[in-house]
């Protein structure tokens, strides 16, 4: 599936059956470690026929293979198990990060779980409004990923609106009656005081980085 999926002439076969998202992830299907091993191996072999000095073809070529084998084995582990390191590889990803973000959307989650008595529809932010439905059986959202898709027709244009700071609470609450919305999940200090300063939003609820702000009104 995955020499499938990355040859050019066999590849965009795939995409009738999975999404671009979903296409880009199958080389992690893909043996690397295994791979890199067997590459390496090959790659001493090379060099090898190719020295032609005597003192250095006396040298165990088994022995080395496992010496950089083991190397870039541990090497592997140190970057994968979350061993940081700090201000010399920028291109290292920042786990701590990504762990911290992890760690509050469970929260987050949870607090859904425990506190909301029935399936609601959120409405956020596009980047965390994709988690939500696997957060919590009782966060419901707008759209999922693509707006096409969804059930009723959505204006990702018009949404945005909600968040926008500088658009007015009448249009706000409007798009948020026109789409049924229950709560709004905010990341910004500004937007949560802002909708703390009308009566129509209550339940203001700070969950780590996150606010859930519940809207009263219901749509005619």
């Amino acid at each position: 599936l995955v020499l499938f999926a990355l040859i050019p002439y066999t590849g965009w076969l795939m995409g009738y059956f999975v999404s671009a998202r979903m296409l880009w992830r199958t080389p992690w299907f893909y043996p690397i470690g295994l791979t890199t091993g067997v590459l390496a191996i090959e790659l001493l072999k090379i060099i090898k026929n190719k020295i032609t000095s005597v003192r250095i073809a006396r040298i165990h070529f088994e022995r080395i293979s496992l010496i950089l084998i083991s190397i870039l084995c541990l090497n592997l582990i140190r970057v994968y198990s979350g061993i940081e390191i700090s201000g010399r590889f920028s291109f290292f990803p920042n786990r701590e990060n990504y762990i911290t973000r992890l760690t509050g959307l469970a929260t987050l989650g949870h607090y859904f779980e425990t506190s909301i008595e029935e399936p609601s529809i959120f409405l956020a932010p596009r980047e965390i409004m994709y988690y939500l439905p696997g957060l919590s059986s009782k966060s419901k959202v707008v759209f999922f990923r693509e707006e096409r898709f969804s059930v009723r027709p959505v204006d990702e244009q018009q949404l945005a609106q909600v968040f926008n700071k500088k658009a007015t609470m009448e249009r706000r609450v409007e798009t948020l009656l026109q789409y049924n919305v229950q709560y709004i999940l905010v990341n910004d200090d500004f937007l949560r005081d802002l909708y703390a300063t009308d009566p129509r939003f209550t339940n203001i609820h700070r969950i780590g980085n996150f606010s859930i702000i519940k809207l009263h009104e219901k749509a005619p």
